[in-house]
């Protein structure tokens, strides 16, 4: 009878850390997706001035590229310069991501709208280049590891119009076990034609 007497509030206090582990990590994990979906919208925002003023938007891919970072480092308390964890961040380490600016042709090249560009970021290094392929509509597919052309992966997505899609890995803090979720999300420049 002593047993269960000293046995049963360790118990209990034991299934109430793991209850309030898994409701905060789940917590964070809804928040990490919010965040990259702010990111990838204010990306897409970046249509550059001249294709606004023709009615026919694209997307200015550095400024993109930007306005992802600096969402990603407000909204999950980063670094903005190495998006490096600062104090009161979920994260335990710098995120891992790739974004794809899709704007479908080099109409507006000279303005900074790529056809296509895509940005890798190891957690440390950012690599950035162009890619070939062009024209409406494009398919991508989504995965743990990344994003390419084609269909067949975790998730499908077509893009009709110019957009942005990453895809990104992140490191949570945590006291006992490694969560490393892997989020995706895409936004398309929506316009009357």
């Amino acid at each position: 009878m002593l047993m269960v007497l000293i046995a049963t509030p360790l118990i209990m206090l034991l299934l109430l850390f793991r209850l309030d582990y898994s409701r905060a990590a789940s917590d964070t994990e809804l928040d990490f997706q919010e965040s990259l979906k702010k990111a990838v919208k204010a990306a897409t925002h970046q249509v550059t001035d001249r294709s606004r003023a023709e009615g026919d938007p694209r997307i200015h891919s550095n400024n993109a590229h930007e306005a992802f970072t600096s969402m990603l480092a407000d909204n999950l308390k980063l670094n903005p310069d190495s998006l490096t964890p600062l104090d009161g961040s979920p994260l335990a380490e710098a995120p891992i991501y790739s974004l794809i600016i899709y704007n479908g042709d080099g109409k507006y090249e000279s303005t900074g709208a790529q056809a296509v560009y895509q940005y890798d970021f190891d957690g440390s290094n950012l690599s950035s280049y162009p890619l070939s392929g062009v024209g409406f509509p494009q398919q991508f597919t989504v995965s743990d590891f990344g994003i390419s052309y084609g269909t067949g992966g975790t998730f499908d997505i077509t893009m009709e119009t110019p957009g942005c899609i990453a895809v990104m890995k992140i490191k949570l803090k945590t006291i006992t076990t490694d969560i490393s979720p892997v989020r995706w999300a895409a936004a398309k420049v929506h316009y009357k034609t």
